[in-house]
């Protein structure tokens, strides 16, 4: 039963039609996705590095604070990952940049460690108490739909760069 085809389309033209989109693909491909999100992530990463430096006064964790793209800090291939994402044992030897930030961010609660001598626990001393103080995640709050919005203009104007 041959009837009317809803859309005609010439052989041509929808050949033309799928090398675009091949075309965009490629365009659009992994390492472009990587490079527009780390742009796109450049104003969060300097709003926590201010965030640092005035809540802190710490040039030192500001400068562990950055955007990174390895497959092994994240979980899919085309992500992103800003706050404390680089880790100097020369800038922080007795602790971890990230167990400091944590420490910074969500606080302590008071804990007590044990000493022992020669097998009898002769006291306990308190490791203190740290207030919480966030200053990374209401930055990541607050700029995320902003980064979403850019990111979505790229992907379209690029879409719109190939498709022409």
């Amino acid at each position: 039963m041959a009837g009317k085809p809803f859309v005609e389309v010439d052989k041509k033209e929808f050949n033309d039609a799928l090398q675009t989109l091949s075309d965009m693909e490629e365009a659009i491909d992994d390492s472009w996705i990587k490079r527009t999100l780390r742009r796109k992530l450049g104003p969060m990463e300097s709003e926590m590095k201010r965030k640092v430096l005035s809540n802190f006064g710490s040039e030192r964790l500001a400068s562990v604070i950055g955007i990174t793209t390895a497959k092994k800090r994240i979980k899919s291939s085309v992500g992103a990952k800003v706050g404390v994402v680089k880790n100097d044992a020369s800038l922080f030897p007795e602790i971890s940049s990230f167990g400091l930030a944590s420490i910074l961010e969500y606080g302590t609660v008071e804990r007590f460690r044990r000493i022992e001598k020669m097998g009898v626990i002769t006291g306990r001393v308190s490791t203190g108490r740290v207030k919480p103080n966030p200053y990374l995640r209401p930055t990541y709050d607050k700029k995320l739909p902003d980064v979403i919005k850019e990111f979505e203009k790229s992907v379209e104007r690029k879409v719109q760069k190939e498709a022409n």
